[in-house]
């Protein structure tokens, strides 16, 4: 379209259709972009370009392409470049290519608390306890900081309902938790599984599913539901990714309440509705 109407792309609109196609999964235009600018005679790739594509490939499980493109890229990896293969192997439960990534992530800033807790999830994922551990006690040893999570749901009084994971401090925290528990007797009904490698410690599957019902995401619909009217649109902010548990359960809810559900997480906008997100399970 835009060389139609005469007009030449920038490296600013490669990285914008190279994050489009990562969050949606189109791995194959992903590359004729990414081919297109290494190609291109007015457009120097930038590492910001590289960091794109290695995200798209990691997401849609290329992970051996994703981290030879690392080792060929003109700049030097970074901690946004080694991330992506790390979320990407806990996405896929990439156990060698993880390690190679938490290791050289650690290098470059072993204060990022996130690199320890997903490849702690990667291990519990796999049911590897004792490795899971021994990256548990380093992140003990290093003393990293971690930014909590938390969900936000913003009342027709402009009032922002704030809730962490296993938050008891809200006024209405015993009303929310008797939705909760009313929500996951019909989502069960209706076939939901808790997604039980969402967490990651070494514990019973009960608690791993008490756990996952307590997450902040889940606290802010279950106030926003009980506060507003039937067929309400629900619109809740987190400042972290969203797992994979509570995007599933969001979408369950959002078919069995009959709403729509918009949450805006780190990473994108999910619409979901009738049982299903507009990312596509693709995020």
């Amino acid at each position: 379209m835009l060389k139609n109407e005469g007009h030449r792309a920038d490296g600013i609109t490669f990285l914008a259709l190279l994050t489009a196609c990562s969050h949606a999964g189109l791995v194959e235009r992903g590359k004729r972009y990414f081919q297109e600018i290494l190609s291109s005679q007015e457009t120097k790739p930038l590492a910001q370009h590289y960091d794109c594509m290695v995200d798209l490939l990691g997401r849609a499980n290329y992970l051996d392409e994703a981290v030879l493109l690392v080792k060929s890229m003109p700049y030097k990896p970074n901690v946004v470049t080694w991330n992506a293969v790390l979320g990407a192997c806990r996405k896929w439960k990439n156990v060698e290519l993880g390690r190679l990534a938490f290791n050289t992530l650690v290098e470059l800033n072993e204060k990022q608390a996130s690199t320890y807790l997903t490849m702690a999830s990667i291990y519990g994922s796999v049911g590897m306890w004792e490795e899971q551990a021994k990256i548990l006690s380093m992140k003990r040893l290093a003393r990293p900081w971690k930014e909590p999570g938390v969900s936000c749901w913003t009342d027709h009084h402009g009032v922002v309902h704030r809730f962490r994971a296993g938050d008891c401090s809200h006024a209405q925290s015993e009303a929310v938790g008797i939705k909760l528990k009313q929500l996951l007797v019909r989502m069960k009904e209706g076939g939901y599984v808790a997604q039980l490698s969402s967490i990651s410690c070494n514990v019973s599957d009960c608690q791993k599913e008490e756990a996952l019902c307590e997450h902040s995401e889940r606290l802010a619909i279950a106030c926003a539901l009980i506060n507003t009217a039937p067929g309400a649109v629900i619109r809740i902010v987190k400042n972290l990714r969203v797992c994979d548990d509570c995007h599933q359960a969001t979408a369950v809810i959002s078919a069995i309440e009959r709403r729509r559900i918009i949450c805006r997480d780190s990473s994108r906008f999910h619409v979901f509705e009738g049982g299903k997100c507009s990312c596509g399970d693709f995020w």
